[in-house]
């Protein structure tokens, strides 16, 4: 068994850096050689110290084959950049342009939301607004003793006189 293994701190781990055994690991700084014996210590290190067994493992320790592999496997995963002589197609899928992402479209959407309900607010305000003048016109047309179809033409004029702050008229005793 070599006496030197390569270690890491995982890609996928929330951890940027760990001190463990008095080695500062980065994961910036991808794989460290450390002693066998320091490598099968970190293989158990676990991310939270209190619950050991439902906690994800800190560290990938291998030999330097198996890290060797790995690594040209993560490069084969990545997928890269458009070049000159090999440019990458753009899919009819794939939103072109910002304003077609899905959060984009969410974000139009929650506006679209917002303003229907400020409308049907305002529609329901309108529509109290209307039944308290009909009413007033009515109150107004049962004082004079007028039929209400006469006082429609009248009642602007005496809604200005008589019902300025939405208060019905007393009525004559």
């Amino acid at each position: 068994m070599s006496d030197k293994k390569l270690v890491r701190i995982k890609p996928k781990s929330p951890r940027e850096t760990h001190v463990f055994k008095g080695y500062h690991f980065r994961k910036s700084d991808g794989w460290y050689e450390v002693p066998a014996a320091i490598a099968e210590a970190c293989a158990k290190e676990t991310l939270h110290d209190m619950n050991p067994d439902a906690s994800p493992l800190i560290f990938d320790v291998k030999d330097k084959e198996e890290a060797q592999q790995t690594a040209e496997v993560e490069r084969q995963r990545v997928e890269p950049a458009g070049t000159p002589d090999k440019p990458k197609v753009i899919k009819a899928s794939e939103p072109e342009t910002a304003a077609e992402t899905p959060r984009a479209k969410a974000e139009e959407g929650e506006k679209v939301r917002q303003a229907q309900q400020a409308l049907s607010a305002r529609e329901r305000e309108i529509a109290v607004r209307e039944r308290e003048l009909e009413e007033r016109e009515q109150a107004l047309a049962q004082r004079e003793g007028k039929p209400a179809e006469q006082q429609t033409a009248e009642a602007p004029a005496a809604k200005d006189e008589k019902g300025k702050k939405g208060k019905k008229p007393a009525e004559e005793k």
